[in-house]
């Protein structure tokens, strides 16, 4: 039968093939009972069929395409192949037989004896195997094994891209898995040994009693179970997660092992070697973690019941302890980023260190003495205790948290929030201290360092803070016994000194201080406020904003005004100073029947009337003084001393240094109270043939100096009539138009020029070059500026034979020109200053010289002004201007409705209209003058709103409908419009009526089309109606 073929059905049965021989299987052929000797061949192929076979040594069976065989021996030196699709099933490998399945072939249910030895290779499979005593299965090259055996003496060995599933190794039997394989579901039994070498990649093991999992270097393996008895060892570069130890069993981590995700059970064992580096640990009750000294372990979970210290030497970060866990850090330990829940304790004992710990509520930490906390966090019922010789650093307490420190704790960066307690122990000191709405206590002696506070909070009785910040809007009290020094107050912050508290070295935006508390050396900001009740004292205050010392209340020391507002009584006392000139800050209440003020009034004086010292007293009218004397209380004459005589007989005595040499002035503010103040300039110079002359002192006859502009010489005129009168400013109009008067100040037009500070009107006129212009277009804010301290003054004009040119202070200016107003004009009166009434009807045919108001011409002489102030270093008397280019455009109806726009789109504005037939409507905007905008040197100053082109009404309610609006472009005397001008456009004057047709539909809008540009003053007064 040398070459035999077996098809089509045919079936052979007990057929013996020997040397030489070949039988083909095919094509539903079957064979039966068949052994193949040395040099026989067997192939069975394309669903072919062979059962019952017997290979000895030297025979060859080939299963492949679709073959199949079933119940096969192979014997010692026999060899079964299957490849490409053939399957074998119920096959003995005896001792030196030879089983190799590659190519897509499949065997199943196959035993492996001793000597026997089944190859999986190049996309093989093999099922359902046992591997007894001296059997070997070899997997590789991404051949594949699924339910193996393993017994005792057995060995599988896995290498090179390998695939092993739900495999069992049983005592005494081996699996090795080498690099690139994968192995999953492996259950090791008593005395099975499963080593993982380098690469290999494992998943879902079980270690049982006995059983013993090695992992070598670069091995990676997760899903693990260890049992009781079960050894499971990770050695360096390996790396495994999600392990389970249960009770009995033991995992060891070599240095350099990387653990992930660990889950110790009562009785379980792992260990952690030095250089090991282990993650996600939780330890249930009686399981036992030992970690040694250098290895790296972090993010423990410490479950009910468990007992867990981390021992000398020891560096462990993210420690979880649950309630019923009790967490212990031992002498040289270092624990980090710990959490406490409800019923969890930690205690950190001397020598120790925690970091980055959260105290939740019922959570309790104890630090021993010795021992240091740092970054701690406490929340609503957590419970901190220090003792003694511990330090704990940066620690914050939430609402409910609790905080316990004993004497000699080194305590620093407390965070203390609303509803949180501090205890404190009498003696400590706590640095860097946030305070918010909290609660202290202790007794006294404790004392703040460096601490910041905010919320509401009561410094107790007898503590003491030191460098502390009171933080924007807090409210602090500081209770009798207890004492703040260097203190800064922030903007809105309120510090309140209760009765027995005493305060120092402050800075403050709010300070009331009781009767009984003390404040000492005080500074007050910029909006600052200060009010020391009856009782209350306060001591060296540098004052920038207000202080109230209430009648009761006392000054002990000095109060310096440094721009700021003091109000006191009569028996304040101490000291108040008055620094530079022009300080107007003190107000003396309590005066309306007389009084000796106690208070001392130092450095009280000026440099000129509108840079002068001013006492106001409140309640006081100069209608009420009918007498200044520089005496003392007992009616000697002392030049330190001012007595006020009243009226109705009773006298104010003012205890001011210096009084007498420095003159007075009595005026009154906008409410008619009384103001003291120093005058330097009794009235303006006037150039007569005597010499100069106060201006109110100039009588009818009297000759007085011209200036022959035209010849360049002097000339003399003489005075035909004197007349003056009392103006009181209107503060809501345009500066030049409410009554200030402008003051020129000494040397501001040249040296000597003027000799001293002159006060004129607006419009009154200055010369130069042959000409006259109003002083109103060279104010520059620097040296020329309106005088806003004098509201309410009387002004003096006299009439020369002609309309002169004249000197005043030495400045070249005008005579007063007579144009039928001099019946507005009495004789004399307290205050000099020049006017030129503002109507000027003749100035073409009567001038003394051309009046000159063109931008071309004044323009370059106010730069000039402007630059020698600039020179001269002068402050900024007056604010300059905030501009805005948003007209703030809205509508008002006559019922006081304001409706905004609802879009605006490069000057397109869109505005709803209320459904109810309104009649008319306001355009307001924001309105601005040229002159405000440009510079005074601009004569222009026409209020104007918007430039108004288009104006339409569009419904659509039903279909859409325009109306366009015509009349503010046509008719002339609309209110609120400017006068008709040849483009389509029109000017409001801030508040313009517009007229709407009747409403005959909803859903109306109001298009408006706004066709200028304008910059306007950001602050805008309420300015009334003003022919210009």
């Amino acid at each position: 039968m040398s070459n035999t073929v077996v098809s089509s059905g045919e079936i052979v049965s007990n057929i013996s093939i020997s040397y030489g021989e070949q039988l083909i299987i095919s094509t539903f052929g079957s064979a039966y009972n068949t052994s193949i000797y040395s040099g026989g061949q067997l192939t069975v192929s394309t669903f072919g069929n062979a059962s019952n076979t017997s290979i000895y040594s030297g025979g060859q069976l080939t299963v492949s395409s679709l073959g199949g065989v079933s119940d096969t021996s192979i014997y010692a030196g026999g060899k079964l192949t299957v490849v490409s699709n053939g399957n074998a099933s119920n096959t003995s490998i005896l001792s030196d037989g030879q089983l190799t399945v590659s190519s897509y072939g499949r065997v199943s249910d196959t035993s492996i004896y001793a000597g026997g030895k089944l190859t999986v290779v190049s996309n093989g499979n093999a099922s359902n195997t046992n591997i007894l005593s001296g059997g070997n299965l070899i997997v590789t090259s991404y051949g594949s094994v699924s339910d193996t055996s393993i017994y005792s003496g057995g060995n599988l060995t896995v290498s090179s891209n390998g695939s092993v599933t739900r495999t069992i190794i049983l005592s005494g039997a081996e699996f090795v898995a080498a690099s690139g394989t994968t192995v999953t579901g492996t259950m090791i039994s008593d005395g099975g040994l499963f080593s993982i070498i380098s690469g290999a990649n494992i998943s879902r093991t079980m270690v049982s009693s006995g059983g013993v999992f090695i992992v070598s270097a670069l091995g990676s393996v997760s899903d693990t179970s260890i049992y009781s008895g079960g050894l499971f060892s990770v050695i360096s570069g390996a790396s495994v997660s999600r392990t389970i130890i249960l009770s009995g069993a033991e995992f060891t981590a070599s240095s350099g092992a990387s653990i992930t995700d660990i889950t110790i059970s009562d009785g379980g064992l792992f260990t952690a070697s030095p250089g090991a580096n282990v993650k996600y640990v939780s330890i249930l009750s009686g399981a036992q973690l030992t970690v040694a000294s250098g290895a790296n372990v972090a993010n423990i979970s410490i479950l009910s019941g468990v007992q867990y210290a981390v021992s000398s030497g020891i560096n462990i970060s993210g420690i979880y302890v649950s309630s019923g866990g009790q967490l212990t850090v031992a002498s040289g330990a270092i624990t980090s980023s710990v959490s406490v829940s409800s019923g969890g304790q930690i205690s950190v004992t001397s020598g120790a260190s925690i970091i980055d710990t959260t105290i939740n509520s019922g959570g309790q930490l104890t630090v021993a003495s010795g021992a240091i906390t740092s970054r701690v966090t406490i929340f609503s019922g957590g419970q901190i205790s220090v003792a003694s010789g511990a330090s704990i650093i940066d620690t914050t307490i939430n609402s409910g948290g609790q905080l316990t420190v004993a004497l000699g704790v080194n305590v620093s960066g407390i965070f203390i929030y609303s509803g949180g307690q501090l205890t404190v122990s009498s003696g400590v000191t706590i640095s860097n201290a946030y305070i918010n709405s909290a609660d202290l206590i202790g007794p006294s002696g404790v004392t703040f360092y460096n601490a910041s506070i905010g919320g509401e909070f009561t410094i107790p009785s007898n503590m003491n803070f030191i460098h502390t910040s009171v933080y924007t809007s807090a409210k602090i009290i500081v209770a009798s016994g207890a004492t703040m020094s260097d203190t800064q107050v922030f903007a809105q912050g309120t510090l309140i000194v209760a009765s027995g508290a005493i305060i120092s070295n402050t800075s403050v935006g709010s300070l009331i201080v009781s009767s009984g508390g003390s404040a000492i050396n005080t500074y007050v900001y910029a909006n600052g406020d200060v009010t020391v009740s009856s009782g209350g004292s306060i001591t060296s205050v540098d004052l920038g904003g207000l202080l109230t010392v209430s009648s009761g209340g006392k000054i002990n020391g000095e109060i310096t005004l440094h721009g700021g507002y003091a109000t006191i009584y009569p028996d304040a006392g101490g000291t108040i100073n008055f620094p530079g000139n022009g300080n107007h800050g003190l107000t003396i209440s309590g005066l309306e029947n007389g009084g000796i003020v106690t208070t001392l009034i130092n450095n009280f004086d000026g440099a000129s009337t509108s840079w002068s010292d001013q006492i106001k007293l409140a309640g006081i009218q100069t209608s009420n003084v009918t007498n200044v004397a520089f005496e003392d209380v007992n009616g000697n004459i002392n030049g330190d001393f001012v007595t006020l005589i009243l009226n109705n007989g009773n006298k104010i005595s003012l205890n001011i240094p210096g009084a007498k040499n420095e003159g007075y002035h009595l005026a009154s503010d906008s409410t008619g109270n009384l103001i003291y103040e120093v005058c330097f300039l009794a009235g303006s110079m006037i150039k007569t043939l005597e010499g100069e002359i106060a201006v109110e002192d100039i009588r009818i006859g009297d000759k007085i100096l011209s200036f022959n502009w035209q010849q360049n010489k002097e000339d003399v005129q003489s005075v035909r009539w004197v007349g003056n009168k009392t103006v009181k400013v209107n503060p809501t109009l345009h500066d030049d138009e409410a009554g200030y008067p402008v003051r020129i100040l000494k040397d501001a037009i040249a040296e000597g020029i003027p000799c001293k500070d002159l006060l004129i009107t607006p419009e009154h006129c200055l010369f130069f070059n042959g000409k006259f212009t109003p002083a109103r277009m060279f104010v520059n804010g620097y040296s020329i500026f309106y005088d806003y301290s004098i509201t309410n003054y009387t002004y003096y004009h006299f009439e020369t034979e002609e309309h002169s040119v004249i000197w005043a202070n030495g400045v070249l200016t005008e005579s007063y020109l007579d144009t039928g107003n001099q019946t507005q004009f009495n004789q004399h009166g307290d205050c000099a200053i020049l006017i030129r009434p503002k109507k000027t009807k003749t100035w073409g045919k009567d001038a003394g010289a051309p009046l000159m108001v063109d931008r071309s011409y004044v323009e370059p002489l106010y730069h000039t002004l402007l630059q020698r102030a600039i020179k001269m270093d002068l402050p900024m008397m007056q604010d300059k201007k905030q501009l805005t280019h948003d007209p703030d455009f809205h509508l008002i109806t006559q019922d006081g409705l304001t409706i905004e726009p609802i879009s605006h789109f490069q000057g397109r504005y869109i505005f709803p209209l209320p459904d109810e037939n309104i009649k008319s409507v306001y355009l307001v905007s924001r309105t601005s003058r040229l002159n405000d905008i440009d510079g005074p040197f601009e004569d222009n100053r026409h209020e104007l709103g918007i430039s108004v082109g288009s104006i339409q009404i569009v419904s659509a309610a039903y279909n859409i409908q325009v109306i366009n609006m015509t009349n503010h472009l046509t008719q002339d005397d609309l209110p609120g419009w400017h006068t008709l001008e040849q483009q389509p456009c029109r000017w409001t004057k801030g508040k313009a009526l517009l007229n709407l047709p009747d409403n005959n539909h909803k859903e109306r809008k109001l298009i408006i089309q706004v066709c200028s540009d304008r910059a306007y003053p950001l602050k805008q007064k309420q300015i009334q109606s003003i022919a210009v």
